[in-house]
């Protein structure tokens, strides 16, 4: 009888697990795409769907087939509407049913899931961790009394892990976190398979173990954890965890200082949030990326991205980065104004983040105040529960033996243990109540130490803040006293090198007239007397042979005699003192256009007196050694020579149509152009030169008009 009993349960039970597997296959409900949860019509249409299934399941006659698809549409419709902006409060309302449901009919799986989902509720989207800890402590306590759901602990250590690390608690989040990393490694194939999402939720616990490490900068060990994290869903086309990835490791090679990697990644990055289409997961990349162009002095790039990532608003965060890129760009540029109006901005926005850090730190002390005294609570509870427990242990030993006595003693022995039994009771009664006062008393005490703490700490804190400022101003101080002292002695030593430059050049200026004069007395009157010997000489009465030599002589002597009146005249002509510049100009430019390749053009306008002895020496000096550097190196065709005077200044132009060169390889390191650049120094400003390979050379100098003779 009892066999054919069990054969009639095991059929009927065959039967319910066909029924509810071909269920199950009519009324599948769709996985949602995290890459599309901000679309909010994607979300709608899974929202309808799982009505649909809860509308179809309740109109259905009660079954425990039945109530497991209620129970799964409850739960499906809190997950959907977790991900539905401005329709987030209905999470409550369907996992209040899911867990009251669960309960009622003994299914503590699901109870768990509804534990689950407001955790998660009160950690993401109305932010209050300790009720969001309380949930998972009450999860954790329904996981004790079924010991068949331990596989689940992981999902609610994740959830206390993260709000440790918003709770900036790092070293106490990693120990957390590695637990559960161990833990879903440890997990064989056929459980992974059955934890929705698997992959999923490992990569999350790496991703967020590789920022902790950035955070409390183990730079290895993130970079480990993150590319471990990228490497488990190479095979998926989750773009909204590539996204995320990309950006943490574009962040982690920032702190490195290798940008190009952190800009490869960032670039990444874009590319997913592209897929995505969510414009501020855009603006932060951009934001990131024109910082690094900056670092790379890839300005216009940086520029570029910078202000792609604050046009039309967007998050704090990103348009402080995007600010504190265009105030450095801007910087970098001598753009001094542009740079002030966005350090301005980046400053505005700092500040008002660190008002919000601020107010967050506030609310983590008392956030962490609260977890405090929540599991003080908790180990209270539990001593509480360990005393029941001991005290009805005690209560059925008593029961036990009044039991016994009951049956081997008397009415009045019976009765004598009835009276020990409320004896015990009341003094059962009065330990716990002493164990309570004892309890509120400690709390009391608790109290009272973390408010003595948090006011020495407060009186600590404002020392520290007026020694620190006191040091800050003495330093100020002392570094605006020593700053005063060096601009002195550099205005000193500035004034001193002029002085002594001037004074070089004054001498340069008099050794020039006197090699001029012994050029012109000594060796012009020795090569004329050289010339008039060599004409005492009759040349008829030489050999054909001798005659030529004589002839060759006669040639070399005067061409020797033109080159030392010409070097003399180049030196300081003779015009420059009796004339002034401009008849020295055009006599030079005479002379260049007489036997050299290049034409040289003189144009003047302008001037009607002449210009101070000095100001006319190092202009001719100037035009004369840059003249000599068109000939010997531009291989020009024309030059020209221009010199304006006009309204609060006067202009120098040399240019030529020659080959160019590239000034900034030797240029500036020869004696010749340091010269120059003394001179025009001399003169209130310097030579500014414009010069490409194949398109010619300008070279301009402003001198002031005033120095007139």
């Amino acid at each position: 009888m009892a066999i054919t009993s069990m054969k009639y349960l095991m059929l009927i039970l065959l039967l319910g697990l066909v029924f509810l597997a071909a269920n199950g296959q009519n009324s599948t409900l769709p996985n949602i795409n995290l890459d599309r949860r901000s679309n909010v019509d994607y979300v709608d249409s899974l929202i309808n769907i799982g009505k649909e299934f809860l509308r179809n399941t309740v109109s259905k006659k009660s079954s425990p087939v039945t109530d497991i698809s209620k129970l799964e549409a409850l739960s499906y419709l809190a997950t959907m509407y977790r991900y539905r902006s401005g329709k987030r409060d209905s999470v409550l309302f369907y996992t209040d049913k899911l867990i009251t449901l669960a309960r009622q009919i003994k299914q503590p799986s699901f109870q768990l899931k509804g534990l689950y989902s407001n955790a998660l509720y009160y950690q993401i989207t109305v932010p209050n961790y300790l009720k969001a800890l309380e949930y998972c402590h009450e999860a954790l306590r329904l996981i004790d009394q079924a010991p068949t759901m331990k596989i689940e602990i992981w999902r609610f250590k994740l959830i206390m892990g993260e709000i440790l690390i918003k709770l900036e608690q790092y070293p106490k989040a990693l120990t957390i976190l590695q637990d559960v990393k161990h833990e879903l490694e440890n997990m064989t194939d056929y459980q992974k398979v059955n934890i929705e999402k698997f992959q999923f939720h490992y990569v999350n616990v790496l991703q967020q173990i590789g920022n902790i490490y950035r955070i409390i900068k183990r730079f290895d060990e993130s970079e480990k954890n993150l590319l471990a994290a990228v490497d488990q869903i190479k095979n998926t086309n989750s773009a909204t965890s590539f996204y995320y990835l990309y950006a943490d490791l574009g962040e982690l090679y920032y702190h490195t200082k290798e940008y190009e990697k952190a800009n490869n990644f960032y670039a990444k990055a874009e590319i997913e949030a592209t897929k995505i289409n969510n414009i501020n997961q855009k603006r932060y990349v951009w934001a990131w990326m024109a910082n690094i162009y900056h670092l790379l002095k890839h300005h216009d790039l940086a520029q570029e991205y910078a202000q792609k990532s604050i046009a039309s608003g967007g998050l704090l965060v990103t348009q402080r980065l995007g600010y504190k890129a265009l105030y450095g760009i801007f910087e970098s540029k001598n753009e001094w104004e542009k740079a002030l109006m966005n350090y301005k901005e980046f400053h505005r926005i700092t500040d008002s983040l660190l008002t919000r850090r601020k107010l967050t730190e506030a609310i983590s002390l008392q956030n962490q105040f609260e977890l405090d005294q929540l599991a003080l609570r908790s180990r209270q509870a539990q001593e509480i529960e360990a005393q029941k427990l001991v005290a009805l242990q005690k209560q059925a030993e008593l029961d036990r033996v009044r039991a016994q006595a009951t049956q081997d003693a008397l009415t009045a022995q019976t009765i004598e243990m009835e009276l020990k039994n409320r004896l015990e009771t009341q003094s059962l009664k009065t330990q716990a109540q002493r164990i309570q006062n004892n309890q509120v008393r400690k709390i009391k005490e608790l109290e009272i130490s973390e408010l003595s703490h948090r006011l020495a700490l407060q009186q600590r804190t404002q020392n520290f803040l007026w020694i620190g400022t006191g040091l800050l101003v003495l330093l100020l101080g002392g570094i605006f006293w020593y700053n005063r002292l060096l601009s002195f002695k550099n205005v000193q030593l500035a004034t001193k090198n002029q002085e002594i430059t001037e004074a070089l050049l004054r001498g340069q200026t008099t050794e020039r007239k006197r090699v001029a004069a012994e050029l012109h007395d000594n060796l012009g009157g020795l090569l004329g007397a050289l010339k008039m010997t060599t004409n005492a000489l009759n040349a008829n009465s030489l050999r054909p042979q001798e005659k030529a030599i004589y002839g060759e002589i006669v040639s070399m002597i005067d061409d020797a005699n033109a080159q030392v009146r010409s070097l003399s005249h180049n030196l300081l002509p003779q015009e420059l003192e009796k004339h002034g510049l401009i008849p020295s100009l055009e006599r030079l430019v005479s002379k260049l256009n007489l036997g050299s390749k290049t034409h040289f053009k003189l144009e003047i306008s302008g001037f009607s007196q002449r210009l101070n002895p000095q100001t006319e020496v190092h202009l001719y000096a100037i035009i004369l050694e840059l003249c000599n550097n068109i000939l010997k190196h531009a291989q020009a065709t024309q030059a020209f020579i221009e010199l304006h005077q006009q309204a609060h200044h006067s202009l120098l132009l040399v240019s030529d149509n020659g080959k160019g060169f590239d000034f900034g390889s030797n240029a500036e390191k020869g004696v010749g152009f340091q010269n120059l650049q003394e001179r025009a120094r001399i003169l209130g400003n310097q030579l500014m030169i414009r010069s490409q390979q194949g398109e010619g050379t300008v070279i301009s100098l402003k001198f002031n008009q005033l120095n007139h003779a």
